[in-house]
């Protein structure tokens, strides 16, 4: 029978000598496989005897079965049993273990035995030499130490000679782009040109060069080079990269707000069909982290494609982007802003803060709409947006006259009712903007009544605790205050039965919200009749000990006339505030604190604005939603 004569492994040579040293190559090249006494047995011989071909064996492998086991003292190892052990080994991170057990294979009296049962002859196997890189990886990668990266990067570029040789004698053999990978993430660490040079040389093809420059690119932080070769290389090649290094990539291009090549890479990944639920996740992250709306565009198109039950959640940023530019990558998501919880309040300071006209405001705003055929949460988003930015800085007149200009001349009586319908603005959109316009001006006594009385009687918008702080504001102007008590009256009737807490020994606490008990001490404080305020407090509260085990114990109107008594008002209207502003002046004989100064004429003036706004809007049978 031929005699097979295997050179020595040399790989694991080189493995014994830069991890063990000649003193343990010396040693071990002394051992055997075999040992006749098994109290004496190492875990690595154990391991051995695992591997070796029984005659068994090689029947159920189909090998032809030799007359010995041994020929001339070569061992036959199973390389399938062999790899799950370094397997096993290297997961539980038994290093000591891995590298003995490599050291111990170095021996050139070993004969392979395929996982297809056939005999590996003349060389050492390549899946060995995948494996071992998965190894060296691990082991570059937990290391900080100047000395020992540069150690692995040396033995790996030795190692990668050694099977150069091999594809060389192979030629139908294809490199393994998994253990190129490994090899070039190993020696890029080093940081080092020469050793990146030395790596191109033994490269066999182009995708291993782009993977090596890629891999040194991350490591070096040359990010535009990176970039280039992303996009020189194409889909097609880069199919077989690494999700690690695309991941690394992603990683950097979001921390420099490289949002488009970000996006080029997740292309990559979605090219590769291995976007799982953890990499979605992932990718979440980074791109609220460095805040890549792009970035979460993209995932949210492709967990629709998946049919995914959940989306990605929208994040704040800053980026020098417009308005309109946003409006229009919101619309190109098809985002709900009806049903979906968007923190996307950032959209405010993309919008401009110095003074403009309303002309202009309108040009902005027509320029920046969304398409006709966008959602209608996102007409709605986009419109409560530019009314509540303007609001914040801006007069209630000038608020009004663009609401009623937007309402009449851009026909977005729709897109401002749709308003009170988006999800992260509860109480901060439509005519809740106009009435915190109104809590902060001087002259909106009457155009804040009509907008009461509008909202009385709508069924899409109701009253809230805010609204109500916010009217009473807007009579604290002028010199009579008697006004804010038609708003406490109608608060009590709307919120007294929840405000008002009462124990079982027949006390009384009220607990309004804050921003209407901070009106309330603003009237107790500086009020014309102090007093006033807590006897109606008081009297409505004693009512409501009277009658709680009513069923419904809503304290009727006509109780509160007579507990409000002259203080009691049905009504807002020019005649009659302009009879209370009179009366208070002859009263205390002296003319208008200018700092408390209330201006009728161009209260009016809004006045006549939202009427013919309200009614227009009506006039559009548009005013069934509002009923």
């Amino acid at each position: 029978m031929q005699r097979y004569h295997v050179p020595m492994r040399s790989f694991q040579d080189f493995t014994a000598r830069i991890i063990g040293g000649d003193k343990l190559v010396r040693r071990l090249g002394r051992s055997v496989l075999r040992s006749p006494a098994a109290a004496t047995l190492s875990h690595t011989d154990i391991w051995l005897r695992e591997a070796l071909v029984t005659g068994r064996r090689m029947r159920s492998h189909k090998v032809h079965k030799h007359k010995e086991i041994l020929l001339n003292g070569q061992a036959e190892l199973s390389l399938n049993v062999v790899l799950n052990t370094l397997r096993k080994l290297r997961l539980t991170k038994n290093g000591d273990a891995y590298f003995t057990l490599l050291n111990r294979l170095q021996s050139n009296q070993i004969r392979w035995i395929s996982k297809k049962g056939s005999y590996i002859v003349d060389q050492t196997p390549v899946e060995l030499y995948r494996e071992l890189s998965h190894m060296l990886r691990a082991t570059s990668s937990n290391s900080d130490d100047r000395a020992d990266i540069t150690c692995l990067a040396n033995f790996t570029l030795t190692v990668l000679e050694k099977y150069s040789e091999i594809l060389e004698t192979r030629a139908t053999l294809s490199p393994d782009l998994v253990f190129w990978q490994n090899c070039s993430i190993i020696v890029a660490r080093t940081g080092s040109i020469h050793y990146l040079q030395h790596l191109l040389e033994l490269a066999k093809g182009k995708l291993p060069i782009s993977f090596a420059y890629i891999a040194f690119y991350l490591q070096t932080n040359q990010i535009s080079h990176l970039s280039s070769v992303l996009r020189t290389a194409g889909l097609t090649d880069l199919q077989f990269l690494s999700k690690g290094l695309v991941l690394q990539s992603i990683d950097k291009f979001l921390s420099l707000g490289l949002d488009d090549d970000a996006e080029g890479a997740l292309n990559i990944l979605i090219n590769q069909n291995s976007l799982d639920y953890s990499t979605v996740l992932r990718l979440n992250h980074l791109s609220e982290r460095y805040g890549a709306f792009k970035m979460q565009l993209a995932l949210n198109k492709v967990i629709k494609s998946q049919k995914a039950d959940g989306s990605v959640p929208w994040k704040t940023f800053q980026k020098d982007l417009s308005f309109e530019h946003y409006i229009k990558l919101l619309g190109e998501a098809e985002v709900q802003p009806f049903g979906e919880q968007l923190p996307v309040d950032f959209l405010s300071t993309k919008l401009p803060t110095n003074a403009m006209s309303i002309n202009q405001w309108c040009s902005l705003f027509q320029n920046s709409m969304p398409a006709e055929n966008a959602w209608s949460s996102l007409k709605a988003l986009h419109f409560n947006t530019v009314l509540s930015h303007v609001a914040s800085h801006r007069s209630f007149s000038f608020v009004i006259l663009l609401w009623h200009r937007l309402i009449m001349d851009r026909g977005c009586i729709e897109a401002f009712m749709d308003s009170h319908k988006l999800a992260n603005h509860k109480g901060k959109n439509g005519f809740h903007i106009l009435l915190h316009a109104a809590g902060r001006s001087s002259a909106a006594k009457l155009a804040g009544y009509e907008l009461f009385c509008f909202m009385k009687t709508s069924n899409s918008c109701k009253l809230t605790e805010q609204d109500y702080a916010n009217l009473m504001l807007s009579t604290l102007h002028g010199g009579d205050n008697k006004t804010v008590y038609i708003y406490l009256r109608h608060y009590i009737l709307d919120f007294g039965k929840e405000c008002l807490r009462l124990s079982e020994y027949g006390n009384h606490t009220w607990k309004m919200a804050a921003s209407v008990e901070s009106v309330i001490n603003k009237l107790r404080s500086t009020g014309e009749r102090p007093a006033e305020v807590e006897n109606i407090l008081k009297r409505v509260a004693a009512w409501h000990l009277d009658h709680h085990s009513a069923n419904d114990f809503k304290i009727p109107d006509k109780i509160l006339k007579d507990i409000f008594g002259d203080l009691y008002l049905d009504h807002l209207s020019p005649r009659r505030i302009l009879s209370l502003e009179a009366k208070w002046r002859k009263q205390n004989e002296s003319p208008v604190i200018s700092s408390h100064h209330y201006s009728l004429v161009a209260d009016w003036d809004s006045v006549e604005r939202v009427r013919l706004t309200l009614d227009y809007m009506r006039s559009q049978k548009l005013d069934t939603r509002l009923r």
